[in-house]
């Protein structure tokens, strides 16, 4: 079952010769591993830059949306 969720979350990150990638993240009071990047791709928007993760953790998948303008990540959307 997809789930629309948007909210902002914080996400750990690990950095390698210059890229970076979601390691895991916080969301309802838990931290999840994340296992898993399955796609990622950008969007610009204007001036504004957008990272786009899609990610597996304990089975389940998540999309992330990384706002390189305001520095923060939102949950997109889970799927069960």
């Amino acid at each position: 079952m997809q789930q629309k969720i948007n909210e902002k979350v914080n996400v750990l990150v690990g950095f390698r010769e210059k890229k970076f990638k979601p390691l895991a993240f916080y969301w309802q009071n838990r931290k999840r591993k994340i296992e898993k990047i399955n796609l990622t791709y950008t969007a610009k928007t204007g001036r504004h830059d957008f990272y786009y993760f899609s990610v597996t953790s304990a089975g389940d998948y998540y999309k992330f949306c990384f706002d390189v303008t305001k520095m923060t990540w939102t949950l997109e959307e889970t799927s069960f």
